[in-house]
């Protein structure tokens, strides 16, 4: 019951000797914690993406809630806890849910040069993804985010970018801002790190989609190199519309090279324009359809096999974008997945020329894929075999993105089935299909007649 959970938070509380109010008994903490979450889940009908407000600030309100009634049974232990908390809930809702959202502009680098001038926008479904200039990135962001001691410590000791003694200035950079409107910066934070993910992925597919093989690395540099050093920002600066900002750390653990990107805005608009919109962050559940998530997926895994740096994670990044776009139905053989990929790629692949190391390891791919789920780091992938993965996995995107308008899942699904048949076998079903289809017809007609010219009348 939820009154005891109530009943049972408010005893994990103590009045502050510091400062005025309630706390929780450090020996408690955990059991509070849980406590507080059982409440926000069983009282609380707010769903935290609808109303673009994470789950963090959800149980905040909670905390403050039962504070409170900590407060009122000390003053009057005669008070009714039921009826307190559902006033102090409804006021919490309409506090929360009645305002408008607030607009947070999150700006971060991106490790790519070129790419058009400040003031060009590329647009999403979820918000505009703008380039702005390295003034701009200074005086509104980074500037006033350095005052915090944290983050100048960050950028002088722990990032491996070498950005504290140049501040960014050092061409591996160029700077980016997206609009989101949210309740909380927190979800407005989660929000920018979708859509901004997503639009990466989008980047480094068509960049790269052509790409036979990774650039070779030079003598200094490891044997393994990453595809792409594209990745998500390391780092955040969120401002509100009251100028208050904030940073969050994001993905630093490795030093970023530049990806060096046509100089003409308009080739990547033309490429992004050619791909499908979708939604990187789903608020009410339907935005989506079944096909788009598998899209979102299968992008987001394309996205770490490009930026992975070993084989290994890098081949298994690239066959679980595999998995998403062959639509291999629940309960059937996983080799299924190999099968359907690798028939669409020798039919639609006709103009890419596939060396023979590539051509011999097609066959090899399920089980390297089964030898990583079971032995882990170590099997031995190929460089091979993470290449004619990635070669594959271009063109299941590239024909899910063509037909996109055309099929939906079942369809390709179906689509990718026949692949798996010889020609032979094709043109069988196709002549059982077109048999069915004429007796189908036939028997349609014939029920249409004998309703015209019934011979029994009633």
């Amino acid at each position: 019951m939820t009154d005891s959970k109530i009943k049972q938070a408010i005893d994990c509380t103590r009045r502050s000797i510091t400062q005025d109010g309630y706390g929780v008994s450090p020996s408690r903490a955990d059991e509070f914690h849980k406590y507080i979450s059982r409440i926000a889940g069983e009282e609380l009908s707010i769903d935290h993406h609808h109303h673009r407000v994470t789950q963090h600030t959800i149980i905040q309100s909670v905390k403050e809630i039962i504070f409170e009634l900590a407060a009122r049974l000390d003053d009057d232990s005669n008070i009714n806890l039921r009826n307190e908390f559902e006033s102090l809930k409804n006021e919490m809702c309409k506090e929360m849910l009645g305002s408008g959202l607030t607009r947070y502009t999150i700006a971060f680098p991106l490790n790519i040069i070129g790419m058009g001038e400040p003031g060009d926008t590329f647009h999403t479904p979820d918000g505009d993804v703008t380039k702005i200039s390295r003034h701009e990135w200074e005086k509104n962001y980074e500037d006033p985010a350095r005052e915090n001691e944290s983050l100048e410590r960050f950028l002088y000791r722990e990032s491996p970018n070498e950005l504290g003694p140049d501040k960014f200035n050092n061409n591996k950079f160029t700077f980016w801002e997206v609009e989101y409107f949210a309740r909380d910066p927190e979800y407005a934070i989660y929000a920018a790190q979708s859509i901004i993910q997503l639009f990466i992925s989008k980047l480094n597919f068509v960049h790269y989609r052509r790409s036979r093989a990774p650039t070779q690395p030079s003598g200094n540099s490891p044997y393994y190199q990453r595809w792409s050093p594209l990745r998500q920002p390391f780092i955040y600066i969120v401002l509100d519309d009251q100028n208050h900002i904030r940073y969050q750390i994001g993905d630093f653990e490795y030093r970023r090279r530049p990806l060096r990107a046509h100089e003409d805005m308009s080739e990547y608009e033309n490429w992004l324009d050619e791909l499908p919109d979708l939604n990187a962050v789903n608020h009410d559940g339907d935005d989506n359809t079944q096909i788009d998530n598998d899209l979102i997926n299968a992008l987001l895994a394309y996205q770490d096999g490009l930026t992975r740096s070993s084989p290994q994670q890098s081949f298994f990044s690239f066959w679980r974008g595999l998995e998403n776009l062959t639509h291999v139905e629940r309960g059937q053989p996983r080799q299924q997945v190999s099968k359907r990929a690798i028939g669409l790629f020798k039919l639609e692949a006709t103009d890419h020329y596939v060396p023979w190391h590539q051509q011999e390891k097609l066959d090899e791919l399920y089980d390297k894929r089964n030898d990583i789920a079971h032995d882990g780091p170590h099997t031995r992938i190929r460089e091979s075999h993470k290449i004619i993965t990635k070669r594959i996995l271009d063109v299941l995107l590239q024909f899910h993105f063509e037909h996109y308008t055309e099929f939906n899942k079942e369809e390709m699904r179906t689509l990718l089935k026949i692949c798996c048949n010889s020609m032979e076998d094709c043109m069988s079903q196709i002549d059982e299909n077109l048999r069915e289809n004429q007796l189908i017809k036939y028997l349609s007609f014939r029920e249409v007649v004998n309703k015209s010219e019934t011979l029994f009348s009633d």
